[in-house]
């Protein structure tokens, strides 16, 4: 009898643990069916939830039921040539650490079974500095490039050696990208370790980057350049000449970066290995987001971005006076600025101001010409203190005599310290004029005061214009130009060259140079030329109200599916964004579907699409508060 009983109650723990089983492998299927329906189509916290625990190794456990999106190929041939007994040698490893934290599905493979295995089944090929190619991998490569919707990524002189190592020359490089004329970017008599990029603000893979960002760049891999011909395309980067002056901002015409079409795919070409960026936390900032982009563009994903400038603009330009020496001169520079409807900063030393009441009203009575502090004396080297009276004096004397508020500062020569910029943002300065920075547009910052504000409420944003072009200064006394049609031909050569990369263009000059009668038409000339292209011209003023929303305001996309795209729009200054325009560039035969947004109480934005270019109008986005949205495309 105990024995029965004892084998009934076994058979009964057999059965519910028998239970038990099917119901934890019933919930662990239906973790991963509504697990990826959620993903794909619910990539809000939930989405990302579900991401975070299906990590394993390389790939998410969702990727491995998808087919891989990346191939990379490990090119042992250039590992051979280098002589690296690595196992896994730098330039693969880099792009597999970039794809796994970037969770993109992906494989890495080596020569004999990229040969020997079905790579159309892959979206991007990447071929992280393969130099070393056999005939039979670039026939490959050339089939794949063949079919639709396919993206490549080379780095360097792809392909210019053949698997032994024995150099080819730049024929498949040049076939792939439409470049021609291939040297190395640092040569033996360079001594110099960085070579220096200067980033079209144009182009689609600088997308939300600053326009004419100085993108360093380590010369150890040997970087090279090209020269771009052909028409399918379009230049990235220019190699920046040297040497490097800022105030005469030169670049050469040769390429750092490309992408375009190659048979049916996309490619981006890449000079450099990915492992180049220099260190700098801004140059890594930069080239996260060209990453981003490089990886959208070959995939065929939409690429999300704000308008460098308002209203389509390509570049924008503010001519701002020294208004000093020769204060009288003013009113050469107020009679042709206001005659062909250019606004402009003017620059006041106010103890000038008060003893030219009349020329001082000529330029505060116009409400397109914004007043500007310019110090007398030199502030760096000068203790807080002493700083911060000094600014705030000036800006009193100058309010009193115009009746009108002063934002902001032009240093003396462009020479200040840490202590003038703690003194600005303690009185509640906008911008500093006249700086050089790391790109050809401003430069916003986030900045703590020094004292005198409580916890949560001591910090301010500070724009920073840099000089783009030579001043007047640089062609009358530096060159000692003299000849009127040279001075003017070396202003639209300096303009030109920001133009190209879709930069601010400042030009400064001076009462005592040449805003008098002598030269002063030089000025009108150039007016007549920069209006005649695609520009906003402004105050700065007005350009540090557009700058702070553009540089505070942050966009990151990821795909959830194979139609589905996350939108995310951040406010990251300190107010709150009434209104900003996003873009979306859709892939060719590909339209929006709808929008929408897992927040509630949240008002979707109106948008307008044309010609594969979709522009979404957001409003209303608190300090500190991100926009979600979910893209679906068709």
């Amino acid at each position: 009898m105990e024995a029965k009983k004892a084998d009934r109650a076994d058979k009964s723990i057999i059965r519910t643990i028998s239970v038990f089983s099917v119901m934890i492998l019933l919930a662990w299927a239906s973790f991963f069916f509504y697990g990826r329906v959620i993903r794909e189509n619910y990539d809000g916290a939930v989405g990302q939830f579900l991401n975070s625990l299906t990590k394993s190794g390389d790939q998410s456990l969702s990727s491995l039921t998808l087919k891989k999106r990346v191939l990379v190929l490990k090119s042992e041939s250039t590992q051979r040539l280098f002589n690296s007994r690595e196992e896994d040698e730098p330039y693969t490893v880099m792009w597999r650490n970039y794809l796994k934290q970037s969770s993109v599905s992906y494989e890495v493979v080596s020569e004999v079974d990229f040969l020997n295995k079905d790579i159309s089944v892959y979206d991007t090929l990447v071929l992280p500095f393969a130099i070393c190619l056999s005939s039979r991998e670039i026939e490959k490569i050339r089939d794949f490039a063949g079919k639709e919707r396919k993206g490549i990524i080379l780095e360097g002189y792809t392909g210019c050696r053949d698997e032994n190592g024995i150099w080819r020359d730049a024929s498949f490089l040049s076939e792939v990208i439409g470049g021609y004329s291939f040297s190395d970017v640092a040569n033996e008599e360079s001594d110099s370790s960085v070579a220096y990029m200067i980033m079209d603000g144009t182009s689609m893979l600088s997308y939300d980057v600053p326009a004419g960002f100085r993108l360093g760049i380590n010369t150890y891999n040997k970087p090279i350049s090209s020269n771009i011909i052909e028409p399918r395309t379009n230049i990235d980067s220019y190699w920046e000449e040297k040497p490097y002056v800022y105030g005469n901002r030169k670049f050469s015409e040769i390429s750092g970066m490309a992408h375009g079409n190659y048979l049916k795919a996309r490619f981006v070409w890449i000079s450099f290995t990915m492992g180049s960026i220099i260190g700098n936390p801004a140059d890594q900032k930069v080239w996260a987001k060209v990453m981003e982009n490089i990886m959208n563009y070959v995939s065929f994903r939409p690429l999300f971005f704000k308008d460098h400038w308002p209203s389509g603009k390509r570049a924008a330009v503010v001519f701002a006076e020294d208004t000093e020496d020769q204060f009288a001169n003013a009113e050469n520079a107020v009679n042709v600025l206001t005659e062909k409807g250019i606004p402009a900063t003017f620059f006041c030393v106010p103890e000038l101001a008060s003893e030219n009441k009349e020329v001082f009203r000529k330029i505060y009575s116009n409400k397109s010409f914004e007043i500007g502090l310019h110090g007398l004396d030199v502030y760096q080297g000068q203790p807080f203190d002493t700083q911060l009276e000094r600014l705030s004096n000036g800006r009193a004397m100058l309010e009193r005599l115009s009746g009108r508020k002063v934002r902001g500062f032009r240093p003396p020569e462009a020479i200040y310290d840490q202590n003038t910029l703690q003194a600005l943002l303690d009185l509640n300065y906008d911008f500093i004029a006249g700086d050089d920075t790391k790109q050809a547009s401003p430069e916003a910052l986030l900045i703590q005061r020094k004292k005198g504000f409580s916890l949560g409420k001591n910090l301010k944003s500070l724009v920073k214009f840099p000089k783009t072009g030579d001043d007047d200064y640089d062609i009358l006394v530096r060159y000692k130009m003299r000849n009127k049609a040279q001075m003017l031909e070396s202003l639209k050569s300096d303009f030109d060259a920001i133009y190209k990369v879709g930069g601010l263009y400042y030009y400064s000059f001076h009462t005592q140079l040449m805003a008098n009668e002598e030269y002063i038409g030089v000025i009108s000339k150039f007016i007549d030329y920069i209006k005649t292209k695609n520009v906003w011209i402004t105050n700065f003023g007005e350009l540090n109200d557009w700058y702070e929303k553009w540089a505070f305001t942050d966009i990151t996309s990821s795909q959830v599916s194979e139609k589905r795209t996350y939108l995310k729009v951040t406010n990251n200054s300190l107010e709150k964004i009434d209104a900003i325009k996003v873009n979306m560039i859709l892939p060719p035969s590909v339209k929006l579907g709808s929008l929408s947004t897992e927040r509630l109480g949240v008002n979707l934005p109106e948008y307008v699409s044309k010609d594969g270019t979709v522009v979404f109008d957001l409003r209303s986005i608190r300090s500190d508060e991100s926009a979600t949205f979910n893209v679906d495309c068709e």
